[in-house]
């Protein structure tokens, strides 16, 4: 009775298909190989077995179908509906409606061709391997091969226009033709590496790089080849430079590594790519400043700012992922190549790494509870956990044969099956196993499943189907077909359904005795299948086929699910929430969700008051309308499609908004702001700083309104950012008087111009010569000196004992020197550009020379030098009371006090050196020096 009501409410919700749907749980794990920017908004991605279209920029990506799977090297478009790609084995796919539809054809050889190049709407040139390159005239249709002077590997295929073009190759050399690739030259660049790229930014200047760390220049239009030194050892393998600034390049190579140059080459820079990946393409998207990188396992990353920062859009996971089981809405595992086990507790929201350090690939999985369960793989490889796969115990079922299957009734008792006709069994949890003989050892053996437990069918290649009545006993019986046989699915005790290769669909109702084949519009492979209950059941396959079947499996619709790639597993947690995993780390979740929300809302954002359409990338999805309302105006047509028209009733800052609708909901909502306008404001003043330093950065202002750009201009410097907006950043480059000027426009007229007066300046130079005392006494306080020049501050310094005692800061300074020896007095000059080169003036301090300062010229002393007698004539001094004999140490060596005026005195025997001879009058004291030879 419960499963039945269970069953009704299903079916309720069946009949809401369209809220039922198939959503991408992680992006696409396939290798992208090239990328191509039709225009700034139009972009598409070529990969191993994958294309992507993007029409907003790059911010959303969909999925194409090819109509080969391979792995596609190079790709190219005329416009946005005429293109191509070419990749292995000659194969070329082409396509006249932007990708809707490829078309594969194939060159007139089997070699790879990894690039090519549009003239013309039908004139095309493609190139690759061993020296091969075609031309087509005629949009691919036909082909004429190109001789070419080299067997090498042509790498790249760049043209700066349809005449001037260049190859790089594989033996160093470079292929340049100046009439559209009818005719090459081939350049040798002297140097040995495998040039994998080559771009010029113009007719002279280009560059390429490769192999062993090489990145090459020419300008001189590639007739000769300068090496520049990176710094690193890495094989580059692609190479762009910005349309916007040609100086900025990128030089990407492998395991995510990427050097960017802001001066053509000059000095190069390692970047963090934010992915270890090698880097297999790179392409600025058109005039912008946005450039995005492909790599390896899905990994697309961009850069906003010309590559000096870059951002992960897209990451997948490079492994197939082979089967999938999941206990609940929630809990679930992943099995894949190279020992892949992951796990998850949310739902795949996040994914736990569970896996082995071996190389074979898990090809089977049963879990009996949410922590306890069984994995197998190649070479007879059965792992066992109990702790939701935090350990594994290896289990020895006595095989090296692939086991493809696995089905428990419980912890201990169950099966595994595989390559060979291998079937074994266990009854203690995989500790032991009984090998058992199903009579053909021919067959390699898919899936296993149970009726009860003792009725069981084991389903194999070639139509193989094997019955067990008695749990012990395998017998093969008749099935009304030879296809390879994928999965089985148990309906109810008596009914199931196997799913086979070419759209094979069977199914009994009496245990497998008898199959009936089902009918489909499908032809591709069925790979594995999951059911709810007896009528609700779906099946996954290859080119991303998941269909669904309400009535038992006799009626089945195909399920959106906006992937071409193969599904390998599918399993339900519950009645309401699935999941579907397959190659290249497809991962989906079955939920009833809301739609998503509209990644961008196009149509202008910045306009007069008018009408206007506004619009969005809708969803494929069924059942999905669109709630549209906008703020400041009136829509007009289109409410609850993808398209409205609006007119916009008063100027301001104003708003439309959409978001998705189904039965379960509303999406978040998606807004875009518009800037509706009347005539431009009058701009009042422009702030900022009017007086600046020669190549300094200044940012100036208006109070700008919305709706309104700026157009700023001046001839003293370069407007570095921010042209068109009310904020910009000057960096000024003459010196000299200017004037910045900024004249405001909307989309209604523009306004009148306001101007600026701008002053530049530069660092001082160094000051004039230092005038004050070279020479000086000790304890003297001397006056230093430069010229002035205004707006300029001063930094005095002494590098010795001396004392400044004011004037700090200007040109002029008073110093007291306080120590004897020889000392250095700078200058440095600042002002508001910054601080010039010092100027520097030598001073000698002793104390002889601060005593002939005091000297007194009307008195004398005789003979001086003297052989240690010396006579002093005091007649120009008034009450003279003491006379001090200073040696040049500072030592009194005689003292002769004065009692009565004496006009001469004589001096005898004094020791031989220098000496200062103070005469101590009433009021001053009098100096002279002395030698006594």
């Amino acid at each position: 009775m419960k499963k039945l009501y269970l069953l009704l409410v299903f079916c309720f919700c069946i009949n809401l298909a369209f809220s039922q749907t198939w959503r991408r749980v992680s992006h696409w794990g396939n290798d992208y190989n090239a990328i191509h920017w039709v225009n700034e908004e139009v972009g598409f991605i070529a990969g191993k077995n994958i294309i992507l279209k993007s029409i907003d920029g790059g911010l959303s990506w969909v999925e194409q179908e090819p109509p080969h799977r391979t792995s596609m090297l190079g790709v190219s478009f005329f416009n946005s509906n005429i293109g191509m790609m070419v990749g292995l084995e000659g194969k070329i796919f082409r396509t006249t409606d932007g990708g809707d539809n490829w078309t594969l054809s194939d060159l007139p050889s089997q070699e790879t061709f990894t690039n090519l190049h549009y003239f013309s709407e039908n004139e095309v040139l493609v190139a690759g391997k061993n020296g091969r390159m075609f031309h087509s005239p005629d949009g691919g249709n036909s082909w004429n091969q190109v001789s070419v002077a080299t067997n090498a590997d042509l790498n790249s295929l760049h043209f700066v226009d349809n005449s001037l073009g260049f190859s790089s190759t594989s033996n160093a050399e470079i292929l340049k033709t100046i009439d559209g690739g009818q005719n090459w030259k081939v350049i040798n660049t002297g140097f040995d590496s495998n040039l994998k790229d080559i771009y010029f930014v113009n007719d002279t200047l280009g560059y390429t790089a490769g192999t062993s760390a090489t990145i090459l220049k020419s300008i001189d239009g590639g007739e000769n080849w300068t090496f520049i030194n990176s710094g690193v050892d890495t094989d580059y393998t692609k190479v762009a430079f910005s349309r916007v600034n040609p100086n900025i390049g990128l030089f990407a190579g492998n395991d995510g590594y990427l050097m960017r140059t802001t001066n053509a080459g000059l000095t190069l820079a390692a970047v963090n790519s934010r992915t270890p990946q090698t880097i297999n393409d790179l392409k600025f998207r058109f005039n912008t400043n946005t450039v995005f990188a492909v790599s390896n396992s899905g990994t697309l990353t961009s850069s906003t700012n010309s590559g000096g920062g870059w951002a992960i859009r897209l990451s997948g996971n490079r492994n197939d992922y082979n089967a999938t089981h999941f206990k609940s809405e929630n809990h679930g595992y992943i099995i894949g190549e190279n020992g892949l086990v992951l796990s998850t507790n949310n739902g795949g929201t996040s994914l736990a790494n569970r896996s082995r350090p071996i190389s074979v690939s898990f090809l089977s999985l049963y879990f009996t509870t949410n922590t306890l369960g069984y994995i197998g793989g190649q070479n007879g490889i059965i792992l066992k956990t109990t702790n939701s796969g935090g350990g594994w115990t290896a289990l020895n079922a006595g095989t090296n044969r692939d086991i493809f299957g696995l089905y428990f009734f419980n912890n201990n008792e169950g099966y595994a099956i595989g390559s060979r006709g291998f079937i074994s069994k266990t009854e203690n949890g995989g500790v032991n196993w009984t090998t058992i003989d199903p009579g053909n050892k021919d067959i390699k053996y898919n899936d296993i499943k149970f009726f009860n437990d003792k009725v069981g069918l084991i389903i194999g290649e070639n139509g193989f189907l094997s019955k067990t009545v008695n749990n012990e006993k395998w017998e093969q019986i008749s099935f009304p077909a030879i296809e390879y046989l994928t999965s089985i699915e148990i309906l109810d005790e008596n009914a199931a359904i196997i799913t086979g290769h070419n759209g094979g669909l069977w199914k009994t109702s009496d245990q497998g005795d008898t199959w009936s084949k089902i009918s489909t519009p499908y032809s591709i492979h069925f790979n594995d299948a999951s059911f709810l209950d007896e009528q609700v059941g779906f099946i996954a396959g290859d080119k991303g086929h998941i269909i669904k079947t309400a009535d038992g499996g006799q009626n089945w619709e195909k399920i959106h699910t906006g992937t071409y790639q193969n599904f390998t597993g599918i399993s339900f947690g519950d009645l309401s929430t699935g999941y579907a995993v397959g190659e290249a780390g497809t991962f989906y979740k079955y939920s009833c969700l809301v739609p998503e929300s509209p990644v961008v809302i196009f149509g202008e954002n910045n306009i007069c008051v008018s009408q206007q359409a506004y619009s969005i990338q809708g969803t494929s999805e069924p059942g999905v309308t669109y709630e549209w309302r906008v703020d400041g105006g009136t829509i007009l047509e289109g409410q609850g499609g993808t398209r409205i028209v609006v007119r916009w009733d008063s100027p301001g800052r104003h708003a439309v908004m959409v978001r998705g609708q189904n039965n379960c909901g509303n999406s978040a909502t998606r807004a875009m702001e518009i800037a509706v306008s009347s005539e431009p404001g009058q701009v009042s003043e422009i702030i900022g700083n009017g007086s600046v330093c020669i190549n300094s950065f200044e940012t100036y202002e208006v109070d700008s309104l919305i709706g309104t750009e700026y157009y700023w201009e001046t001839n003293g410097g370069i407007i570095r950012e921010g042209q068109g907006t009310g904020k910009i950043t000057v960096e000024w480059t003459n010196l000299n008087d200017y004037n910045l000027k900024v004249s405001p426009v909307n989309p209604c007229g523009a306004g009148s111009t306001v101007s600026k007066a701008i002053k530049i300046n530069r660092e001082p130079d160094m000051p004039g010569e230092i005038k004050g005392a070279a020479m000086t006494g000790l304890g003297m306080e001397e006056e230093y000196e430069i010229a002035a020049i205004a707006d300029m501050s001063y930094q005095w310094q002494v590098d010795g004992p001396g004392q400044i005692l004011s004037g700090q800061g200007t040109p002029k300074i008073k110093v007291k020197w306080s120590e004897e020896g020889d000392f250095t007095l700078s200058v440095i000059p600042t002002n508001s550009c910054g601080t010039g080169e010092a100027r520097e003036k030598s001073v000698n301090v002793d104390f002889i020379t601060s005593t002939e300062r005091t000297q007194d010229l009307h008195w004398k002393m005789y003979p001086n030098p003297s052989n240690g007698s010396v006579n002093l004539d005091l007649n120009g001094i008034s009450d003279p009371r003491k006379i001090e004999v200073i040696s040049s140490t500072g030592k009194i060596v005689r003292e002769i006090y004065l009692t009565s005026p004496q006009q001469l005195i004589e001096l005898q025997n004094l020791p031989k050196g220098l000496f200062t001879i103070r005469v101590i009058g009433r009021t001053q004291d009098y100096i002279k020096k002395l030698v006594v030879n």
